[in-house]
């Protein structure tokens, strides 16, 4: 049987032409991946500890924004704590990828004093003197709000989270053991402040946010392109239906997937997270 062309107009009906496709989508993410521009939850310079994807469009437009929250030691303190924000799309006013210097600071000192231990110079006998919990720290703040920390290494402990170098409290459990309401105030708060410097000025209606989903990874050699989760996220935004996001394979985004994160970080002789 012959198959007939479907028309572009029946009646009042009029059927919009996407301007992009799934396999565009994931080749971006693929070419970015490799230069670093796609998160990297198995680094070994930092440790992840929350993170959430964003993704937005419409017939001519579509952006997928990552952020991903993680302790870099290097950055002495509060400016260790980061969140990255990472942009694809094609319209953007950014450069695509996480060199976009797009980095979100919300933590500062509570009002009872520092929260991180460290001397300047840095006491070579201590490994990474600057990433330890004061041990006078009760709070700290967030977007200025203060809230309580946990200081407790036993605590850490039951909350499942092994720490490296008990009992003192380095600045990637202190984070991973807050509640999860404070966590998710590290994240952007809303899509204003996650896109007002990353999206062009007729900005896509959010489509699809995940705040879990399967990660690819660089240590093994995998792409965007191989994940299930990005594969079924670029024909959804395509197909414009969010319904279509139906991953098989469970979510691997939580910190404790990632025990070779932060390796290049950790005091000699330990292992894991």
């Amino acid at each position: 049987m012959e198959a007939w062309p479907v028309p572009c107009s029946l009646g009042t009906l009029t059927m919009k032409a996407i301007a992009y496709s799934a396999a565009g989508i994931l080749s971006q993410l693929d070419e970015f991946e490799g230069s670093w521009g796609v998160p990297t939850f198995d680094g070994g310079q930092g440790y992840p500890v929350e993170c959430r994807l964003s993704s937005y469009r419409d017939e001519a437009h579509w952006a997928i924004v990552m952020e991903e929250l993680r302790f870099g030691p290097h950055g002495r303190g509060h400016g260790g704590i980061g969140t990255n924000v990472y942009s694809f799309g094609n319209s953007l006013r950014v450069k695509i990828g996480g060199d976009n210097l797009h980095q979100f600071h919300f933590t500062s000192d509570g009002p009872d004093g520092p929260t991180f231990a460290f001397t300047d110079p840095p006491d070579e006998t201590i490994h990474s003197p600057w990433e330890y919990l004061h041990p006078d720290a009760r709070t700290m703040r967030i977007r200025g709000e203060t809230i309580p920390i946990e200081t407790d290494p036993n605590a850490y402990e039951q909350m499942g989270i092994r720490l490296l170098d008990p009992p003192r409290i380095k600045g990637h459990e202190l984070l991973r053991g807050l509640p999860l309401k404070y966590r998710k105030m590290l994240l952007c708060a809303n899509d204003n402040e996650r896109l007002k410097k990353i999206l062009k000025a007729k900005r896509s209606p959010l489509f699809l946010q995940l705040d879990e989903w399967r990660h690819h990874s660089r240590q093994d050699y995998e792409r965007p392109s191989e994940s299930e989760s990005f594969r079924m996220l670029a024909e959804a935004m395509v197909a414009g239906d969010p319904s279509r996001y139906q991953p098989t394979q469970p979510p691997n985004t939580h910190w404790s997937h990632w025990p070779r994160a932060g390796m290049f970080e950790r005091p000699v002789g330990t292992v894991g997270n």
